[in-house]
């Protein structure tokens, strides 16, 4: 015994070393990690050094692999570290809030992440970042829908949107854009909307899990954090991600054992199948998850009886979307061309397995899919893989950008990510208790194994912070100058502009986006033209006015400007 504590002893380094130690890695975490995430980082971005520090991926592996040498071969107590004590706090507080008054704690983190949200894309928006594709073709089909032009945007040359993408459910957002007419109003409730869907999140997690299950508080946080939700909000706006909460909601309903409820959620259902044709799929993901007993074990009697009916409904519906609509508009399914590669038809990519088993694996797998597999599933801690039965309901989702044309589809920073995140937000809540289930039989700690899984995988998969975009899209003095001098001055007009200005052009019945010049699919030329480059434009129109590479052209002489703006900034 002797013997044995001596060698222990001779293992301990000293006292002074060991907190040496602790604290450089707790600077390193500190400064690597967590001030990025709650700063925004620092970055330097000049022609002669280029510096960032607020991608935290990199420092995350750093600091974890450090870490693990530490506590685990060198058995320094990193517990003792600020950083961790400050994580602890954290955690510690949202439980205990929850504990007290858990809807009120949802409804505030929900407004806060939400405002958040807000600015993160507004920043971007009034930076100019944000882009006639597609914040700018739905403020112009919103703008002519409340304004009595009909439900057609410029952008589209004048195109019925219903000719393009079913979003019937994005004509809610009229009443609303009737009184705030700006593009701010479409992204300010994307934002909200998107962000209180954690609110759902927990009320299906409270139908799988115990009270006061560690489940029922993480899921939310797993939900704010997501990567692709985030990036998601961030890029532009589309009425179709909506889906993602009112499909969260519409599940809740349909689990729940009150009948009106259930009515509730049906109602939901069809508002989920109004966001996009692609919704179809979505549905009957979840009706082939509700037959293989995904439902909770109180409604699982109904549930597995309505996963047929959701099946048929979700086939109805993208059948209804895709090949009665576009008929409508003697037209057919515009975006066929994607899966163009397996045939003329959708019946051709439905049977390519089949029929082409080698061309369908050859996209499935792909390096691009597979990252983009990767991504969702690291953003979520790998945890909706332990729930198999729900996560049935994302496979409808990642085959439609799995089988598309090119890599856009599966790029993390659009928002295609928004299908197959329907199921695996659904498989979370029973996905924390399997996985505490195979922890348990595996013999390993569960507490201490959990909270490093999910610590490195969160902030691993964090990326930039909205704090870092909301400081990287600082409108510039040119900006500024853009929108509050140069635009007010324009006529209302027919405009040609660059993508980055079309959005800002709501006060407009005609904006589209250069290099087009022609109104739609008639000969006739638009009135003005705004370009912000070096861009030739034909002898038909007139230069009057520049400021640096700032240029107004008129085809009319006298219809373009109401007045010269009063200075020029560059």
């Amino acid at each position: 015994m002797y013997r044995k504590a001596h060698q222990n002893l001779q293992k301990t380094p000293s006292v002074t070393y060991t907190h040496y130690l602790i604290a450089v890695w707790d600077v390193l975490v500190w400064s690597l990690v967590l001030l990025p995430i709650i700063t925004g980082g620092i970055w330097i971005d000049k022609p002669s050094i280029k510096l960032e520090l607020a991608q935290v991926t990199i420092p995350v592996i750093f600091v974890s692999l450090l870490g693990a040498f530490l506590k685990f071969f060198r058995n320094y107590p990193l517990e003792k570290a600020s950083s961790l004590r400050f994580l602890v706090f954290l955690w510690s507080k949202w439980v205990f809030f929850n504990q007290k008054k858990a809807v009120l704690t949802l409804v505030i983190g929900s407004f806060g992440v939400g405002t958040l949200w807000c600015f993160a894309s507004l920043f971007r928006h009034w930076s100019y970042h944000s882009g006639a594709q597609d914040l700018g073709i739905f403020t112009s089909a919103i703008w002519n829908l409340v304004s009595g032009h009909g439900y057609i945007s410029s952008v589209k040359g004048g195109m019925n949107l219903f000719a393009d993408h079913q979003s019937p459910t994005f004509w809610l957002f009229a009443p609303v854009f009737y009184f705030f007419p700006y593009s701010e109003t479409l992204l300010v409730v994307q934002a909200f909307g998107l962000s209180f869907g954690a609110l759902a999140l927990r009320k299906i997690s409270i139908q799988y899990l115990e009270k006061n299950h560690w489940g029922i508080l993480l899921t939310p946080i797993l939900y704010w954090a997501y990567l692709p939700l985030r990036n998601a909000n961030t890029f532009d706006f589309h009425p179709e991600v909506l889906m993602l909460p009112l499909f969260l909601v519409c599940i809740t309903c349909l689990q729940s054992q009150n009948i009106k409820s259930r009515i509730f959620g049906f109602f939901i259902l069809i508002l989920a199948l109004g966001c996009k044709e692609s919704a179809g799929p979505v549905c009957m993901g979840i009706g082939l998850a509700y037959f293989f007993n995904a439902g909770p074990q109180a409604t699982l009697g109904f549930t597995k009886r309505l996963g047929p009916v959701l099946i048929i409904l979700g086939i109805l519906a993208f059948y209804f979307d895709t090949q009665l609509v576009p008929r409508f508009f003697n037209n057919t399914y515009v975006y066929n061309i994607v899966y163009s590669h397996f045939g003329n038809d959708l019946k051709d990519l439905f049977f390519s397995p089949f029929l082409q088993p080698i061309l369908f694996w050859k996209y499935i797998l792909g390096y691009a899919r597979l990252k983009f597999l990767f991504i969702t599933l690291a953003s979520l801690c790998f945890l909706p893989v332990f729930n198999w039965r729900c996560l049935l309901a994302a496979l409808p989702g990642y085959l439609m950008p799995f089988l598309s044309a090119g890599d856009s589809r599966v790029n993390k920073i659009f928002h295609y990510a928004i299908e197959p995140s329907v199921g695996l937000f659904w498989a979370l809540p029973l996905a924390c208790l399997n996985f505490e289930k195979f922890l348990s039989i595996k013999n390993i700690n569960k507490k201490i194994f959990l909270s490093i899984w999910i610590c490195f995988w969160g902030f691993a998969m964090f990326d930039r912070s909205e704090i870092f975009r909301i400081r990287r899209n600082i409108p510039s003095s040119h900006h500024m100058w853009l929108t509050k001098v140069l635009l007010p001055s324009l006529q209302e007009k027919t405009w040609a502009s660059s993508s980055a200005i079309v959005p800002h052009l709501t006060h407009l019945m005609w904006a589209q986006e250069l290099p087009a010049l022609k109104i739609g699919k008639s000969e006739k030329l638009v009135d003005c033209v705004l370009a912000d480059d070096n861009m030739l434009i034909i002898n038909a129109f007139h230069l009057i006015y520049q400021c640096n590479n700032v240029k107004i052209y008129e085809r009319i002489p006298n219809t373009c400007l109401a007045h010269l703006p009063m200075y020029c900034v560059n």
